[in-house]
């Protein structure tokens, strides 16, 4: 392995000390559930940054992963360990492609749910969104556009937020989609009816988050992530021993050392598609 990339942290830590920013896919959760039970490996280790002066971790990716975990009975977890801090360490959100909805009925949902909907332009809505005066913005493929108003409080937020993707989750399919011109999204999803755009979160409002005890929906922050560790395919039964946390980690240590000596690591620098995620 190239030595122009610092080598990865992967460390066992407790579950307890993970706190969570985004609330997990009680689905999804459930299907790592049956696939960990079975074959006792975890692929793709969760990420986690060290929070300061709070302490624990932040998890930044893998909510089902450590759920799943958890449903099982583990009481620790083998993680990535990376720095919130670092610059290459970028943050988005991700939008949401919402198929098979009738604009009107759902405006006057959002409406009737006293959720305070104000109807814009779209490039009014655009510009809202861009200067985060608007928590959420709503387009339809007419350009019909509306916007939640942001309240400049986290928590407030947080809720409109969550109100409004509880009226379309379970009742209409949804993508998430980094894009934002509907025409292009159409080619790919001819049942879109509304694209529903959020802001990007600050680094700062996540650690905010977990510290008010407070989480996002599911699969709304989009962390782009140096140097993400994937496929290590680590055996599970050594977290259920008597080994000390300290014996798990030296476990884990001469398991990633033996991956390296017998040429399994490869770093990539270049992006990738991957087709069968």
């Amino acid at each position: 392995m190239s030595n122009s990339k610092p080598f990865p942290i992967l460390r066992i830590v407790p579950l307890e000390q993970i706190r969570f920013h985004e609330a997990p896919e009680t689905d999804r959760a459930a299907r790592l559930v049956e696939r960990l039970a079975e074959d006792r490996h975890l692929l793709n280790p969760p990420i986690v940054a060290p929070l300061a002066p709070a302490g624990g971790s932040l998890l930044i990716d893998g909510a089902n992963r450590i759920s799943a975990m958890r449903l099982l009975g583990y009481n620790c977890a083998p993680v990535q360990i990376i720095s919130y801090n670092d610059p290459a360490l970028r943050l988005a959100s991700w939008h949401h492609a919402v198929m098979r909805l009738y604009w009107p009925e759902w405006i006057e949902q959002l409406l009737s749910q006293g959720l305070p909907v104000e109807i814009v332009s779209i490039e009014t809505a655009e510009a809202m969104l861009a200067t985060r005066e608007a928590c959420a913005v709503m387009t339809a493929p007419d350009e019909s556009a509306a916007i939640i108003p942001a309240s400049g409080n986290l928590r407030t937020d947080v809720n409109a937020i969550t109100r409004l993707i509880d009226t379309y989750k379970k009742s209409h399919p949804f993508e998430r989609v980094d894009q934002t011109n509907l025409s292009e999204l159409r080619n790919f999803y001819p049942d879109l009816a509304a694209l529903v755009l959020f802001p990007p979160f600050a680094k700062s409002e996540v650690v905010q988050l977990v510290t008010d005890n407070l989480k996002l929906p599911t699969g709304l922050t989009r962390h782009s992530i140096p140097g993400r560790v994937l496929r290590v395919n680590i055996q599970l039964d050594v977290l259920r021993s008597d080994l000390s946390l300290e014996d798990k980690n030296e476990w884990l240590e001469a398991f990633v050392r033996m991956r390296v000596q017998e040429r399994h690591v490869r770093f990539y620098p270049e992006s990738v598609f991957i087709f069968d995620d």
